[in-house]
């Protein structure tokens, strides 16, 4: 046995992976990692029973039959049953949004999970190494994450374990090369047009060479640490889910017992519903929900990856899976409030459109459907919603302020377009009606020092 081996094995008991008796899936690409987790759990996890697959995602075709015939060769050889799953990931994409990597990330999740219940499989082992962690905690740095986020991706997570995360890629070539066990390259993992290969070949050598040569160390090291204080927050947290969220009718936040909470507490809450909703936050989705509860009026609604739709109804914020007919429905359909509490872009799918806002130091030039407010008089967060009846509105240039009904009049727009124009506003007054004009108290002035761009675009 060698010094890898020993340490993969150690690692198994340390970390409790698995125990004797476990039916284990792994997930084999052909690549280095895989194929070597899977040798090196036949070699020394003998209490334990093995299954393969090999996913194939549609997208390489020709190297994926020729990466399905090697993992099925290694698993004759190991004596191991195989499997092939399919997953149409160009085909799923068209209809998500998604990125080509986060699609075909949740379609090979799920079609691992569907095969570990058919064969009744205990655990799922995925070849997940040490240098698959340090580009992972770049990518949601450069992306935005909390605590959780940092704490990298876990040795065990449900039913899926990586036995691999304390050993490095090379160390696994080196093994099987020594074995001269045959492995593919993927081409896909040499193309700048991923995310995750730009930081593996472009700016890991970088922190390297020009700022810390020891970066992959140390973002290990930093993993560790928030990865214990993870633990403890999830603890803390563990105990107040069931106490504040319902399940009925979608998930339901309690708001008033999470207002009374540490920030640190209410973002882990809200992290933890959106998970348990079927999504992945960012730091930004959940400082957005964050400003719903504590700012966001009755109806406010916040869209959030794959489809789900946080909702504040009463002293709840409901989460909920938007169905795609709601998500694409015309425009003329009736207007939830949209929440946005600060700048980025937001869909809104009621009226086939996106609005967006940004902040900028100097007088910016405005494009078609854009306005341009002073920032220090527009008090954030700013909703979306459609007109109230009887609300007034004070436009650009106007003596005083009229009735929302009347300046429509005064525009000549037609009665049946009205319903498809929102207005934009605070608890305070009307700040916009977007693509068509500002309010008088929030125009630019000689004194204006920040500018606020609302943009509204509306889809054909």
């Amino acid at each position: 046995m060698t010094s890898l081996t020993r340490r993969f094995q150690h690692g198994l008991r340390r970390h409790r992976l698995v125990k004797d008796g476990d039916h284990i899936l792994v997930a084999v690409s052909g690549g280095a990692d895989s194929v070597g987790l899977l040798h090196l759990l036949a070699e020394t996890a003998g209490g334990c029973r093995l299954s393969a697959v090999h996913v194939d995602h549609r997208l390489r075709p020709g190297e994926s039959e020729q990466e399905q015939r090697l993992v099925q060769d290694h698993c004759r050889r190991l004596q191991i049953d195989c499997r092939v799953a399919v997953v149409d990931v160009p085909a799923e994409q068209k209809g998500s949004g998604e990125s080509v990597e986060a699609c075909a990330r949740r379609l090979r999740y799920h079609a691992l999970e569907e095969l570990r219940r058919e064969i009744g499989a205990d655990l799922i082992g995925v070849g997940h190494t040490n240098d698959d962690q340090a580009e992972e905690l770049l990518i949601r740095l450069l992306r935005g994450t909390g605590l959780q986020g940092l704490a990298g991706m876990a040795r065990k997570s449900g039913r899926v374990i990586r036995p691999l995360l304390d050993i490095g890629k090379q160390e696994i070539v080196t093994y099987l090369e020594s074995r001269a066990i045959a492995f593919c390259l993927d081409s896909s993992n040499l193309s700048r047009r991923f995310l995750r290969n730009r930081v593996r070949l472009d700016l890991l050598p970088l922190l390297e060479r020009d700022f810390n040569p020891a970066i992959k160390k140390t973002l290990l090291s930093m993993a560790e640490v928030f990865r214990d204080d993870d633990d403890y927050l999830e603890q803390q947290v563990a105990h107040l889910y069931d106490r504040v969220v319902d399940r009925t009718g979608g998930l339901q936040l309690a708001i008033p017992p999470v207002l009374a909470l540490h920030p640190a507490l209410q973002r882990r809450l809200l992290e933890k519903i959106c998970w348990h909703s079927g999504c992945r936050p960012t730091a930004e989705h959940i400082k957005q929900l964050l400003a719903c509860l504590m700012h966001g009026e009755q109806g406010v609604e916040l869209h959030l990856p794959q489809r789900i739709t946080a909702r504040k109804i009463g002293t709840n914020l409901v989460f909920q899976q938007r169905d795609r007919q709601r998500g694409s429905s015309p425009p003329g359909s009736s207007l939830p409030p949209l929440l946005l509490p600060g700048e980025g872009v937001y869909e809104v799918p009621a009226l086939a459109a996106t609005i967006s806002l940004r902040r900028f130091d100097h007088h910016p030039q405005p494009g078609p459907g854009e306005l341009i407010v002073d920032g220090d008089r527009v008090r954030l967060p700013l909703t979306l919603r459609a007109p109230r009846a009887g609300e007034r509105f004070w436009p650009l240039g106007a003596p005083g302020s009229k009735k929302i009904r009347r300046y429509f009049s005064d525009r000549k727009i037609p009665v049946h377009s009205r319903d498809r124009i929102p207005i934009l506003g605070n608890q305070e007054m009307v700040v916009a009606i977007p693509g068509l004009a500002i309010a008088e108290p929030v125009k630019i002035t000689a004194t204006t020092r920040r500018f606020l761009l609302i943009s509204w675009n509306r889809r054909p």
